[in-house]
């Protein structure tokens, strides 16, 4: 509970144990609750599961798509900024 930077986890006192109260709030890739887990409680996917997934059902084409319309209808550059 307490190694969550973005607090997700809060204390349930009924049950007496951590709970993901706000699991919106994790970060994708983020693995720092099931490393430091003194109970081994929490698991992710293995990364090369979620990469399948992301190609099976096209996610990076698709968020391109979006970024390209949003680019238009909001009359953003090409590109980002430089430095």
């Amino acid at each position: 509970m307490t190694s969550c930077g973005r607090i997700v986890f809060r204390y349930d006192y009924e049950a007496r144990k951590s709970v993901a109260y706000e699991p919106e709030r994790c970060m994708v890739g983020c693995t720092t609750c099931a490393n430091t887990c003194t109970e081994q409680a929490i698991s992710f996917q293995p990364l090369s599961d979620i990469r399948l997934l992301i190609k099976r059902n096209k996610i990076l084409k698709r968020v391109k798509k979006v970024a390209l319309l949003d680019r238009d209808r909001f009359g953003l550059p090409e590109s980002g900024p430089t430095a």
